[in-house]
């Protein structure tokens, strides 16, 4: 059994971290003591052996990184958890140096917090059984998560500054660097890493990511590489694991131009193999396309705003491209469904697929207007409008009314505590309804709205930075994290996407 410390000097959070491991952890955990600042969090500590510290960076009387520092001087062997709304970047190489077992960028989901969480309590229960590998595990899975925001850093054309913070922490000297793209559909993860090994062996480093559809791989080398001998050896590399479509990028020289090279060779992997590609695309399209309608189609049921409907119909309009109402019913029939395993997904839905269900199968073949916007108008607002009436009738009334003061506020700087103000309750009962009607928190909620207000922004073709602030971030960098963290991608990839799906 483990003894746990929580730091977080926010008390509902902190109540809230406390719940979660009591609910989820209570046979592996003997001892559980929270702190809000962290001179109290150091006396406790110093009062009793714990094995594993959860804590906030951002904490009175000492932040949480100089908090550690301290802990681990007093016992080494302390495990520890970084939980924080922060960027990560400012503070990754203090976070290794200190021994920082895991780093978890707010807001997350309790899926997420439970399983990394649960990782690093069965890393300290087979260190008591005599385990000496953990440290080295723990420092390579540091590694990942940094080479991985390095390339990401470069993809999503940050300033040469903090690229640079990136080559410092691994104490890289970078004079060139070149990139590879493949299809991800053409490669395994096995086939990927002998190939990233060979590579290694001819030049100081290499890294790779998934980035959209793609495998991006980057290569940096201490003096300036030659660029005929470099597709020499990636030619070999690729005809030796029968890679057939890859796209090589210029070498570079420069930082602030080594995304030159991924656009090079993303733009060559779209040449070499474009017949592949044109009718990969035509699919990706529309299930693209498709799947963001019912996204736009929950976030209209959960909030009770009807006024996505003419949005979604233009766009099942440009989808179709025909008046037959057959192709427009199939397009209808795929949208619903898609959003039927949407529903089944989130706990606030599931009671209504079954009604969604019958809604779809109730989709005429008729279209007694003869035109096929008002046919379309028509099924999706015959189908929504009796989702969100039946909700309206069974949920909670507060939760509906978080949901419009969410609604109206998410642009503004706000938390839970203006939500309680403004309903006259107290927050840690709204946060209890919110837990047990929507099995989500207010600070998810929140996130998730405001990165579909900004896919609809972004669609708008509005600048990135301009969407961000538009929806209430005050960090860009915090913004792109946690629209990647909702959709799968980051707002640049989905705006190229979509850009693309226009042309």
């Amino acid at each position: 059994m483990l003894n746990v410390l929580v730091v977080e000097d926010e008390k509902l959070e902190r109540e809230a971290l406390i719940l979660l491991l009591q609910e989820n952890f209570s046979k592996q955990i003997h001892v559980l003591t929270a702190a809000y600042h962290g001179e109290q969090a150091l006396l406790a500590f110093h009062q009793q052996k714990y094995q594993l510290v959860i804590t906030d960076i951002n904490i009175p009387r000492m932040n949480g990184l100089s908090l550690l520092r301290e802990i681990k001087k007093s016992d080494p062997d302390t495990r520890t958890i970084i939980l924080t709304g922060y960027d990560y970047f400012k503070y990754a190489q203090e976070s290794i140096c200190i021994g920082v077992d895991d780093f978890i960028l707010k807001p997350a989901t309790q899926k997420d917090l439970c399983e990394r969480i649960r990782r690093v309590m069965e890393l300290i229960e087979r260190e008591q059984r005599g385990s000496h590998f953990e440290d080295v595990i723990r420092y390579r899975k540091m590694q990942s998560i940094l080479q991985s925001d390095l390339i990401y850093a470069i993809l999503y054309h940050n300033p040469h500054q903090n690229i640079q913070g990136y080559f410092s922490i691994f104490h890289m000297q970078v004079a060139s660097a070149a990139c590879i793209c493949l299809y991800q559909e053409d490669i395994t993860n096995q086939a990927l890493l002998p190939i990233v090994e060979e590579l290694h062996t001819w030049y100081d480093e290499c890294f790779f990511e998934t980035y959209f559809e793609n495998v991006v791989i980057f290569i940096f080398h201490k003096d300036v590489m030659e660029q005929k001998q470099l597709l020499k050896r990636i030619k070999a590399i690729m005809i030796k694991y029968t890679i057939v479509h890859y796209g090589v990028g210029g070498i570079k020289e420069e930082v602030h131009e080594f995304y030159n090279s991924y656009v090079e060779a993303k733009e060559e992997l779209r040449q070499t193999s474009q017949d592949a590609f044109q009718h990969a695309l035509t699919d990706k399209q529309e299930d693209t396309t498709l799947n963001d309608m019912a996204d736009a189609l929950l976030h209209a049921i959960r909030y009770n705003q009807a006024k996505v409907f003419p949005d979604v119909v233009l766009r099942i309009q440009k989808e179709v491209e025909t008046n037959e109402i057959l192709a427009i019913r199939k397009i209808l029939v795929k949208l619903f469904h898609i959003l039927q395993n949407k529903m089944n997904q989130c706990e606030d839905m599931k009671d209504y697929v079954a009604l969604l269900s019958e809604k779809i199968d109730g989709i005429s073949y008729d279209n007694p207007t003869q035109d096929e916007a008002t046919y379309i108008r028509y099924e999706v607002k015959h189908v929504i409008h009796a989702i969100i009436k039946s909700r309206s009738k069974s949920m909670n009334k507060i939760v509906l009314d978080a949901y419009t003061y969410i609604g109206k506020n998410y642009h503004r700087s706000i938390g839970l505590n203006d939500l309680a103000n403004y309903l006259d309750l107290t927050p840690q009962y709204i946060s209890s309804l919110l837990s047990q009607h929507t099995k989500n928190s207010f600070t998810n909620i929140l996130a998730e709205y405001r990165v579909e207000k900004a896919k609809q922004l972004l669609l708008n073709n509005r600048k990135i930075k301009e969407v961000s602030s538009l929806v209430g971030f005050q960090n860009q960098n915090y913004f792109a994290k946690t629209f990647k963290k909702v959709t799968g991608y980051t707002p640049k990839e989905y705006k190229q996407m979509h850009v693309m799906n226009d042309i």
